[in-house]
Order: C-alpha cells, then sequence, then structure tokens
C-alpha cells in the first residue's frame, strides 16, 4: 500500500512493455492516493500510446482535475487531444454511447 513504490513499479513494468499492468498499479496508487496527479499524469502516456479507450475514460478526468502545477496547459492539452481522438475512434466503431461518456466526462471536470 505504498503509493509511491506502486508508481515505481508501474513505471518499471512500462519498460518492459506491460502496459496493461502498468494501468492497473496507477489505478491502484490513485485509489490509495486520490489527491496525487502523478498516477494519472503517468496513465495518460500509456492511454496515448494505446489508444485504449477505457484508460482514457479513467485518465482524462483524473489529469483534468488534478493537474495544476506549471505543467498544467500542456497536460490539459494532451488529455483534450487524446478525449477528442478516443471520441472519434469510439464513433467510427459504432460506439456512440461510449463516445458521449468521454465527452461529458471531460466537460463535466474541465
Amino acid at each position: 500500500d505504498d503509493t509511491d513504490a506502486i508508481l515505481h513499479l508501474a513505471a518499471y513494468l512500462t519498460k518492459f512493455e506491460r502496459y496493461q499492468q502498468s494501468l492497473r498499479l496507477y489505478r491502484r496508487a490513485a485509489a490509495l492516493d486520490p489527491l496525487r496527479v502523478e498516477p494519472y499524469v503517468m496513465a495518460l502516456g500509456l492511454a496515448e500510446q494505446l489508444e485504449d479507450p477505457v484508460a482514457a475514460m479513467w485518465v482524462i478526468p483524473g489529469v483534468l482535475t488534478r493537474a495544476w502545477g506549471k505543467d498544467r496547459e500542456s497536460l490539459h492539452e494532451r488529455a483534450e487531444r487524446l478525449s477528442a481522438q478516443i471520441a472519434a475512434q469510439l464513433k467510427e466503431s459504432g460506439r456512440p454511447l461510449e463516445a458521449a461518456d468521454l465527452e461529458n466526462s471531460k466537460d463535466s471536470r474541465s
């Protein structure tokens, strides 16, 4: 239950392309310490790389509500860009309700 250790392990697993395990650990770290931004910021890169709708639906609101430091603007732009990209992919694949959920979760948090 050590958040820092979980974050380090998730980053380490990412180096070995164990992306889903890393995402699970980032979610665990966020659950243990809900106010920390690091789990969301670190998972944002994975969600972008994987173009994973489930990861995006979790990470985008997390970044938009917690990233307030010096990198706020660039992190918010990345989250917004990922949101638009994933929503478009969901619509194209016949999943408009999930696209709307993603757009609504982003709009309600930003």
